[in-house]
């Protein structure tokens, strides 16, 4: 599956899109739903801005903002390492522009057929 789905996933689910949030909420545990029907209340602003070395996701509230950078896979761990470079590279670089800034990048790690709860959320140092 093409990893912008999951990024229209994720701006679904933190814009409180009832639909997408129903569809993920139904196979969570009843403190992780709570958690997640709180969107729909009080959604984040989300753009798209997926690109070539850019992060994918802006997400404004009131309260909290996010830089995100979406990564999909059926592996438990999310690796950085590759014989090109390419990842490393484009964290260090996301890092670098969030930290001038004032910011620090968020990576969604969504999980790929998994029950509960697929998304896992980080930062990097």
């Amino acid at each position: 599956m093409n990893g912008s789905i999951y990024e229209r996933e994720l701006l679904n689910i933190l814009s409180g899109n009832i639909k997408t949030i129903e569809k993920i909420g139904k196979n969570l545990d009843p403190v992780s739903r709570d958690i997640l029907y709180s969107l729909i209340s009080k959604p984040f602003y989300v753009s798209r801005t997926a690109g070539s070395f850019g992060a994918d996701l802006i997400s404004l509230r009131d309260d909290y903002s996010m830089v995100i950078e979406v990564k999909s896979s059926e592996r438990e761990q999310l690796t950085f390492s590759e014989s090109s470079g390419v990842k490393q590279e484009q964290a260090i670089k996301l890092n670098n522009r969030c930290i001038n800034s004032g910011l620090f990048i968020t990576y969604a790690y969504r999980l790929k057929g998994v029950k509960g709860d697929p998304w896992r959320f980080f930062s990097i140092e």
